[in-house]
């Protein structure tokens, strides 16, 4: 980024571009960090919500961004919670020795498209759980922990992550009740993959990350079954047991030589709150490592938005817009918000309704367009079944059959008109539906 300064609304002139706001963007209609100022529309927007903002002489835009605030259709009208605009941060020091870069263009670039990607990473995801039921399984039974496997197969995430993160993503969403521990520990090692891909983090920091993320609940197999399993609210003293599993946790990883420090540091750390009201060191802010404040943020989303034994998953709007709700008690806020451009605005699996009444599912995000993801329209207008649910990728779609704006109107809750994601989120389906 070149030279930032501050500029007052009066001053605020065409071609200028705006990188910060005087205040945070989740209370902006504003969705992205980072627009041209390129009509006098534009700049009325900005003077309706700001008294001042700072202006970048040498612009560069980010992958992420909007080119032109006239682009933004959340700043023209809203259509409910599902349009909360999105908040951005800016990099800070900490990740500094971490990162390939922010010079302001992306430190990764696709280099796959998702239908190519999605062949490796349906046979990635069967291996990690396979490979996750396993170590479990043995750790469960007092064997010795192997952790060569593991490693093997965060790094074929990594890959597939580096090269499109869209599929593997997209795959967190086929959840089961009946296997959310194994799979929630895949799921949390995937997205914690393609947010530290976000962040810009380097190819053996993702190792590292990952890796951790991967095991980050092995001692909840020190704890008994029925406590685990338990169809309704813990007592206390059951609850005391479950925290038992970060220190647990730590003390099997500990003893295998090979481990970096860092990823045990996920394992003990991913319950700490930024507060001081997490367990089991009760550590605050920055005491928490940056890799355990990564995972307890992707923790807490996908457990969530899981169906476990004892609540009904929540859909991914309602859990982020709570989780940042909750950032300045419980999670690092500028983590927070690069989580959830990580995401995006309509993470995939929210159910959608649109503009013309149709109705979907989002199957995969736009990282430059976070407005405008892919949707497997499910429904007609008039709500009755579609026989062949077909992808319309909002990008290329942008009016309806009258020359209306074609956008997303709602987001629904998940059973809404009966949909339920997962019956959905499948390869053969997207497939047959011309992703």
């Amino acid at each position: 980024m070149g030279e930032k300064i501050k500029v007052d609304i009066q001053d605020l002139r065409i071609g200028m571009y705006v990188v910060e706001l005087d205040r945070p963007w989740l209370e902006t209609p504003f969705p992205f960090q980072g627009f041209y100022l390129n009509s006098a529309r534009a700049i009325e927007a900005v003077r309706q919500v700001c008294e001042y903002v700072f202006v970048d002489c040498q612009p560069r835009v980010r992958r992420g961004q909007s080119a032109a605030v006239g682009d933004v259709p959340a700043a023209a009208a809203p259509v409910g919670a599902a349009r909360d605009p999105v908040p951005i941060g800016i990099s800070p020091d900490v990740l500094a020795r971490l990162s390939l870069g922010h010079s302001g263009t992306p430190v990764y670039r696709d280099r796959t498209t998702f239908q190519q990607e999605i062949p490796r990473a349906c046979k990635l995801r069967a291996e990690g759980r396979a490979l996750i039921t396993q170590v479990f399984r043995d750790v469960r039974l007092g064997r010795s922990l192997e952790p060569g496997d593991a490693k093997a197969l965060v790094r074929g995430l990594v890959e597939s992550i580096l090269d499109n993160p869209d599929a593997l993503v997209w795959l967190t969403q086929l959840k089961s009740r009946d296997e959310y521990t194994s799979l929630h520990c895949l799921n949390v090692s995937i997205l914690t993959l393609a947010y530290g891909r976000q962040l810009g983090l380097s190819k053996e920091a993702l190792y590292e990350v990952g890796l951790g993320a991967l095991l980050h609940d092995i001692g909840k197999m020190r704890v008994p079954l029925e406590i685990l399993n338990k169809p309704g609210r813990l007592n206390p003293e059951e609850f005391a047991v479950v925290k038992t599993h970060a220190g647990a946790g730590h003390e099997i990883l500990r003893v295998h030589s090979g481990l970096p420090d860092s990823v045990l540091d996920v394992v003990y750390g991913h319950h700490e709150r930024r507060d001081g009201s997490g367990y089991p060191r009760n550590l605050r802010g920055d005491q928490i490592g940056l890799y355990s404040r990564m995972v307890a943020i992707v923790d807490v989303y996908d457990a969530v938005t899981s169906d476990r034994v004892y609540h009904d998953a929540a859909s991914p709007v309602e859990t982020l817009k709570w989780m940042y709700e909750s950032r300045e008690k419980l999670f690092d806020p500028w983590l927070m918000e690069q989580f959830i451009q990580c995401v995006g605005i309509f993470p995939v699996g929210s159910v959608v309704e649109m503009t013309t009444g149709e109705v979907g599912v989002v199957v995969s995000d736009n990282h430059l367009r976070r407005l405008r993801p892919r949707v497997l329209m499910v429904l007609d207008p008039d709500k009755a079944r579609r026989e062949a649910p077909q992808v319309v990728d909002l990008m290329e779609r942008r009016r309806d059959g009258a020359g209306r704006p074609f956008d997303v109107r709602l987001v629904l809750v998940p059973g809404a008109y009966g949909i339920h994601p997962q019956d959905y989120l499948t390869p053969e389906r997207v497939a047959a539906g011309g992703s």
